[in-house]
């Protein structure tokens, strides 16, 4: 189990580039600089050190993340599984783009989406309700 020194939440932001502005996909947002996979291993290495197991995980997970320094799809994927795997959490990871959605209204493709895993539930956070027709699911 991966436990923080401070033994509390930690939260990293990195900033990102849009490319084509607010009309950019989510698989072609970029880090804003190319050391990000360098300042996330700082940060892990800094809250993940303090014991044996942590320095093995630590090393696990910024082994992964080198291989992804620039587009932050490619590198949220590899370090969420990363810190799953050390879980013995594997899973199965599907692109939307892989689901064959057409609609691209944002609750329809949302519905599309869910039910294209066979989902039947879909979580959102405080701010879903902003943009979230509900009736539709």
């Amino acid at each position: 189990m991966i436990v923080p020194k401070e033994k509390k939440a930690f939260w990293c932001t990195i900033p990102v580039h849009l490319p084509f502005g607010q009309s950019t996909k989510i698989n072609q947002v970029e880090f804003a600089d190319g050391n990000s996979a360098e300042k996330v291993g700082r940060m892990l290495k800094y809250n993940l050190t303090d014991n044996n197991q942590n320095v093995l995980h630590y090393k696990e997970i910024t082994a992964k993340m080198d291989c992804y320094s620039n587009n932050f799809v490619d590198f949220t994927v590899a370090s969420t599984t990363a810190l799953l795997d050390i879980v013995d959490i594997r899973p199965k990871v599907i692109y939307a783009s892989q689901l064959g959605a057409t609609r691209t209204e944002k609750n329809e493709r949302l519905v599309d989406l869910c039910k294209a895993v066979g989902g039947n539930t879909y979580i959102a956070d405080s701010g879903g309700a902003n943009y979230i027709n509900e009736n539709i699911f």
